[in-house]
């Protein structure tokens, strides 16, 4: 299931929703985002990096989203359903994006340097290089920190040791 924003068939409901957001209802926009939201999981699914899903789902992100999607009312112009959909995409990838930005900084190095030696490692290689990396993370000031924080129920504080 592919989403394109401008392509997908608009749902009357879905007008009648973002008209009433537009207007300053709130829960017309839970409502909204219910309907539309469905058609943006599938996409936030794949572009969640594995290490992250542990800690967050697709649809933490889309809550998220709906969350920015409050802040920001008060200049939301309702310009069609298509426009929403963009402007819906844009907003969750800024989720996801803040998601990653709060992950340890050692756990996100690690990923990138996985990713970066996959495609020219085999399946064996590739696993004894993310067992090295997981066990450098497991020694860390950071998982600490993150263990910390969770008991604690604060975000946490990462410093990269």
């Amino acid at each position: 299931m592919t989403f394109d924003p401008d392509r997908d068939p608009i749902d009357p409901g879905s007008v009648e929703l973002l008209r009433r957001f537009a207007e300053g209802d709130e829960a017309a926009l839970e409502r909204l985002v219910v309907k539309e939201g469905a058609r943006l999981l599938p996409y936030i699914e794949r572009r969640l990096p594995a290490w992250l899903r542990r800690r967050v789902g697709a649809s933490d992100i889309l809550q998220n989203t709906i969350v920015d999607l409050l802040d920001v009312r008060e200049q939301f112009e309702d310009r069609g359903i298509p426009a929403f959909r963009r402007l819906l995409n844009v907003m969750a990838e800024l989720a996801l994006a803040r998601a990653i930005a709060e992950a340890s900084p050692l756990a996100v190095r690690a990923t990138k340097r996985s990713l970066a030696s996959s495609p020219g490692s085999t399946l064996d290689e590739q696993l004894d290089r993310e067992a090295r990396e997981q066990a450098l993370c497991y020694e860390s000031a950071d998982l600490l920190e993150g263990l910390a924080a969770a008991r604690e129920r604060r975000a946490p504080r990462f410093t990269g040791r």
